[in-house]
């Protein structure tokens, strides 16, 4: 049997039954279910949003389970499926028989109302018309009934439908930001809703932030009864994304949480610091709002809210990342393998994306044919400049005329531009050593500093040089060349470095386990701080490595290997992978006591405290993550 109720009806009545009263079809929040109905749709709010769409909320108490289909006429021919919840929700017949709803549909122009005919499994057939009712805070109510996970399909729903069916109605978007935000607070408030029965456990996350497009980086803890195991964490949005992290977690002691914790938790675990790297490829910019949840063996279930922060500065927050690699972490090395790597490394892709823009100027006439060109980088010490073209100045192979070697300087310290231009005009006039400027103007890092001065190169060699070096005797650069031509598929040539007070500072570098970091090795300089008559070389030899204070290598090589790597962050270990990567292609890397020059080590660029060293120790972590095999097989050969 059919019962027709139209918009010609002039009261609208907020409930209709069929004459049988085996279905009823009713809309509003102060209109009881009617429990004779075998079958009752119920709307708790139909909403219009700006004229072009419908925001539909209710339930269904479906107890015979006769409802075989339900839609809504004049929408596409929506049928109530594409909106039900299929998840168990406690409803308004308080039996396991009810299930929501909730959804948007076009809304079609002029309508006032939405046309819903149900049917029942007997043929019996109920149309009705469902005029606007309630508002948003009804719907708000209506998820506020549901159990999590309904909520959350639900809002996942909505996002969903929104983004295929709206695009970017902006009227709309608003109505769904502000549902989503009341569902947001209510697990806020209550974090343990569905965790009463397991033994305790309490969580917080500092750090929350979107890294790129690759995922989500946290820093928090999480506090659990010893006796208890963290079983499962995942990550939850309202756009559907749902990550599973691999436990454990990379942990850290925090004494401090455990102790304010004591009362809450008695007995919490002290290794509860917690940082973790959840792959997430393409998280859209408007999916913001993500859940994390802690599940423990005992049967807790600890949820935490958390908003994703898209960093201004990738670089800053590359720095500051750095920094949890703290002393109290139970295994850095695995820190670094599944949550700083991935993070950092991206964060500092996204740093060099901005590309130099360089200002080159050109100061008296350079070599017309250079035999070598030397790149120096200024950052920091930029008064280095003056000291070094100071020396050259006695130089044959630097002066104009007789020069062998062009010098490039890259600026790769935005503060200093206006004072170096005016300190390069100023040596200019007091010397005869022509020279190139070449200003990034932007901070780019060490690497990139010595690529952008190779791609404006002429010789046929290049040699990387500190803006702290300065030459012990004149001539040292026409010996380096007459050692690199004896020496077949060269790829780098170092030579002996001195402190000022005459020791070795560097006589080749060889890899050392790093006791900092258990599993990664270290660049060690051999028989630094000792006298030159310790230097087991007398000529040249082969060395697992060179440093890139002053490292002279083939242009033509330096090109085919693509350079310095620019995954180190600021800097550290770019020379010794330049020569692994050399070593891999088969050439030879050597170190000759023939040639001195003083360093005045690290003042070119000075060691900035803690963070500093931090990020040191990643690079190092990177550096063995891509080379420990190569390394391994150059410290076990003969003779090293």
């Amino acid at each position: 049997m059919s019962l027709q109720m139209n918009s010609k009806i002039a009261a609208p009545r907020s409930l209709v039954t069929s004459p049988d009263g085996r279905l009823a079809l009713s809309y509003g929040c102060d209109v009881t279910p009617d429990p004779k109905a075998a079958l009752h749709v119920h709307f708790d709010a139909l909403i219009s949003i700006g004229g072009t769409g419908w925001l539909v909320a209710g339930w269904v108490v479906d107890p015979g389970r006769c409802l075989t289909g339900a839609v809504f006429v004049g929408c596409g021919d929506v049928v109530l499926a594409d909106l039900a919840l299929k998840r168990a929700a406690p409803g308004p017949a308080g039996d396991g028989s009810s299930f929501p709803f909730l959804g948007l549909l076009p809304q079609q122009r002029g309508s006032v109302g939405l046309t819903v005919t149900l049917e029942a499994d007997d043929g019996a057939a109920l149309t009705g018309l469902i005029w606007p009712t309630g508002n948003v805070q009804d719907v708000e109510e209506f998820i506020g009934r549901c159990s999590f996970e309904a909520a959350l399909a639900a809002m996942q729903r909505l996002v969903d439908q929104h983004r295929v069916l709206f695009g970017d109605n902006t009227v709309i978007a608003s109505q769904i930001d502000e549902v989503l935000e009341t569902f947001y607070g209510r697990i806020q408030k209550n974090p343990l809703e569905e965790a009463s029965l397991g033994m305790p456990i309490a969580a917080y996350l500092d750090v929350a932030q979107r890294v790129g497009a690759i995922g989500i980086l946290l820093k928090g803890w999480v506090v659990h009864v010893t006796q208890d195991k963290m079983v499962s964490v995942t990550l939850k949005s309202f756009f559907g994304r749902q990550v599973q992290l691999d436990l454990p977690l990379p942990a850290s002691t925090r004494l401090d949480v455990v102790e304010a914790l004591a009362s809450t938790v008695p007995g919490g675990n002290l290794d509860c610091g917690i940082v973790a790297f959840a792959p997430c490829a393409d998280v859209h910019a408007e999916d913001k709002r993500w859940f994390a949840e802690f599940a423990t063996m005992s049967g807790s279930l600890f949820r935490i809210p958390f908003r994703l922060a898209v960093p201004t500065s990738p670089r800053k927050l590359a720095e500051e990342v750095s920094m949890w690699a703290e002393e109290t972490v139970i295994d850095a090395v695995d820190l670094y393998a599944r949550a700083l790597g991935p993070a950092l490394s991206e964060l500092w892709r996204l740093a060099l994306e901005q590309k130099p823009h360089p200002k080159d100027n050109v100061y008296g006439r350079l070599p017309e044919d250079p035999e070598v060109s030397i790149i120096i980088p200024l950052y920091g010490r930029v008064d280095f400049l003056k000291h070094q073209i100071a020396n050259f100045a006695n130089d044959a192979d630097f002066r104009h005329g007789t020069a062998r070697a062009e010098l490039i300087y890259v600026l790769d310290d935005p503060r200093r531009a206006k004072e170096v231009a005016l300190l390069a005009d100023t040596v200019a006039k007091l010397y005869d050593v022509p020279f190139r400027l070449v200003d990034l103007r932007a901070n780019f890092g060490y690497s990139t500093a010595n690529n952008v001065g190779a791609s404006v190169a002429r010789g046929k060699y290049l040699i990387l040089l500190n803006s702290d070096i300065i030459p012990k005797a004149k001539g040292w650069v026409s010996q380096l060349l007459a050692t690199a031509e004896t020496v077949p598929s060269l790829g780098a040539l170092g030579c002996r470095l001195l402190f000022d007070d005459g020791s070795i500072q560097h006589a080749g570098m060889e890899f050392r386990p790093a006791p900092v970091l258990p599993g990664t090795w270290l660049n060690h300089h051999s028989n630094k701080g000792l006298a030159v008559s310790f230097d087991p070389v007398r000529g040249q030899a082969e060395v697992p490595a060179v440093t890139g204070a002053c490292l002279l290598t083939p242009r033509a090589v330096f090109a085919e290997l693509g350079g310095l790597s620019t995954n180190y962050i600021i800097g550290d270990f770019e020379d010794s992978d330049y020569c692994l990567k050399a070593r891999q292609s088969g050439r030879a890397i050597v170190y000759t006591s023939e040639v001195e020059l003083y360093h005045l080590e690290r003042q070119s660029m000075r060691m900035i405290g803690d963070g500093r060293y931090k990020l040191t120790l990643f690079n190092m972590w990177q550096h063995t993550n891509r080379w420990g095999d190569l390394i391994e097989q150059v410290m076990d050969a003969p003779g090293v």
